[in-house]
């Protein structure tokens, strides 16, 4: 990298692996304060980049996606620099640690705020109280590629949010397949943004679709939980998806406990500025009552998936 008193407010562009492990963006960004600062991610994996192109924004570091051709380079250099870029939005993945940990409440607050979609795929639990259409009610016609975005009018509607539970049979949670999942999630990314909760059963499909096509991961959990932490990052790394594309979120998280950050570092996750979610008495509202700070940092961190 040049000095950064030769560079000034000029922009700079570099290559992700050209940076040191562990990669220290906030640094490079303190050493550049006034540049333009423009990554190139050249490495290819299963895991897709996005998880790192909304760390390196968090940081006001602007993002080339690995094997961008010449004419879409020309293109987003012009329009980054008229301010007028427009990037699509990716599908959030919220995962569990642990059933109970918290996952549908998280994602719940997400898709509410990016005005998306809520997927329960959990395969477990509907996470609701109401009788309404269900994952299972569906899977038939999962089966069949018979299910439209229409269809989805009859799925729940809370505040303005429209949500598919997921089972209300769990003695069926293990039967679906791999393409149905994806046949949902690509039926609805046709005309919404997706947050898919897909839980903590690792061994179901909707886990391993969630892990392969989520552009965004997030895992939900407490410090206490960092055993299933450490085995669930190992199961996703020999998947495929290294911990580096993971963002860590805390829950029922008390003044006491770890700090997420320490333990995302230690197991070499990502964080957000929203961090997680205090302790709280039992909430049993869908979504659940935040503090003005809490909604600050839910509304920082989701603009960066936009």
């Amino acid at each position: 990298m040049p000095d950064p008193s030769i560079v000034g407010k000029d922009a700079v562009m570099f290559s992700y692996d050209s940076l040191p492990d562990p990669k220290d963006f906030a640094s490079l960004r303190e050493s550049y304060s006034d540049a333009h600062l423009i990554c190139y991610y050249n490495e290819r994996s299963v895991a897709g980049y996005h998880s790192i192109a909304v760390l390196l924004k968090q940081h006001d570091i602007k993002f080339l996606r690995p094997g961008i051709g010449i004419e879409s380079l020309v293109d987003t250099l012009t329009v980054w620099f008229s301010d007028s870029l427009i990037q699509a939005k990716p599908m959030i993945g919220v995962f569990a640690a642990i059933p109970g940990a918290g996952a549908t409440s998280i994602a719940a607050l997400i898709a509410k705020q990016l005005d998306a979609v809520m997927l329960g795929l959990n395969v477990f639990n509907p996470g609701w109280t109401k009788s309404s259409m269900t994952l299972d009610e569906i899977r038939i016609r999962l089966a069949q590629k018979n299910f439209s975005f229409q269809d989805l009018k009859k799925a729940v509607e809370v505040s303005g949010l429209t949500y598919l539970p997921g089972n209300t049979d769990p003695l069926i949670s293990m039967d679906y397949t791999e393409d149905e999942i994806e046949y949902l999630i690509d039926t609805v990314l046709k005309e919404k943004t997706v947050v898919g909760d897909f839980g903590a059963i690792p061994h179901s499909a909707a886990w391993a679709v969630g892990l392969q096509r989520s552009a965004i991961r997030i895992m939900v959990a407490h410090p206490s939980q960092e055993l299933q932490l450490q085995k669930l990052m190992q199961l996703s790394e020999d998947l495929g998806v290294e911990p580096k594309h993971w963002f860590l979120v805390g829950n029922k998280l008390r003044s006491d406990d770890l700090p997420i950050q320490t333990l995302a570092s230690s197991l070499g996750m990502q964080t957000l500025p929203f961090l997680g979610l205090t302790h709280r008495e039992t909430d049993s509202s869908f979504f659940l009552t935040i503090s003005k700070k809490e909604q600050e940092l839910l509304s920082r961190t989701v603009s960066l998936f936009e």
